[in-house]
C-alpha cells in the first residue's frame, strides 16, 4: 500500500493531558490531521465532529488500521449548506468527497435538533435508517475536544484541536454501518467490524 500505511504499534505517551499522539511512518497521519486543521478553522465552532476511522483512531489513542481519508458529522441548519459543505464548495447535501490537502473528505450533514429531541414524526419510517439519522446526531451531541498530533520521528508534525464523536457515539454509527454495507464496498463492512 506505500504511502497509505501507518505504524502500529503502542502510541507515544502523551505530555499534556488530553492529547492524543498518532505515530506516522509514511506521511499519512501528517497529511489527515493537517487536512482536518484546515477544514476545522473554516468551520463554525460545535458544528463539526469527526468520526469514522480517524475517529476511532483518536479515541483508542492508535492507529490500528489503514485509512486514508476523514470522515465527520456536520450541522445543517433548515436547507442551507452546512460549513463543511460550504468549504467544500458543494451546493447540496452532504455525502459527496471531495479534497482538502490531497485528502478526501467525506461528511454526512445533520439536522440542528439534538437526537434526543428529535419528534418521531421527523425520523425515517425505515428502522435502519432511523439508526443512522439519530447515531450520526448523536456523534455530534457528545462530542468533546481533543488535540491531535501526527508524531514522525518523535516530533510533533502535525496538530489539530477538534471535537471527536464520544466512543458510545462511534460504536451505535458503526454497528448499523456495518451491515448495510453493499457488497462492492465490503472492505468498509470489514473495517466497520474492525472498528468496534
Amino acid at each position: 500500500m506505500g504511502a497509505k500505511r501507518w505504524s502500529s504499534g503502542t502510541p507515544m505517551a502523551s505530555s499534556v493531558s488530553g492529547d492524543i499522539l498518532l505515530s506516522d511512518e509514511g506521511g499519512v497521519a501528517v497529511r489527515l490531521v493537517g487536512a482536518l486543521a484546515t477544514l476545522t478553522a473554516q468551520v463554525r465552532p460545535g458544528t463539526f465532529a469527526l468520526i469514522g476511522g480517524l475517529g476511532v483512531m483518536t479515541r483508542i489513542r492508535g492507529v490500528h488500521r489503514v485509512t486514508d481519508d476523514i470522515d465527520g458529522v456536520t450541522e445543517q441548519l433548515g436547507d442551507d449548506p452546512s460549513d463543511v459543505a460550504l468549504v467544500l464548495g458543494e451546493s447540496g447535501r452532504s455525502g459527496v468527497r471531495r479534497l482538502i490537502d490531497g485528502v478526501s473528505i467525506d461528511h454526512i450533514d445533520v439536522s440542528d435538533t439534538p437526537a434526543s429531541e428529535i419528534p418521531v414524526a421527523d425520523l425515517p419510517e425505515n428502522e435502519w435508517d432511523r439508526a443512522f439519522v439519530l447515531a450520526h446526531r448523536w456523534g455530534l451531541d457528545s462530542a468533546t475536544a481533543v488535540t491531535i498530533s501526527a508524531v514522525r520521528n518523535r516530533l510533533v508534525v502535525a496538530t489539530v484541536t477538534c471535537l471527536a464523536a464520544s466512543p458510545a457515539s462511534l460504536v451505535t454509527m458503526k454497528l448499523q454501518s456495518a451491515p448495510r454495507r453493499p457488497v462492492a464496498r465490503v472492505e468498509n463492512a470489514a473495517n466497520d467490524y474492525l472498528d468496534l
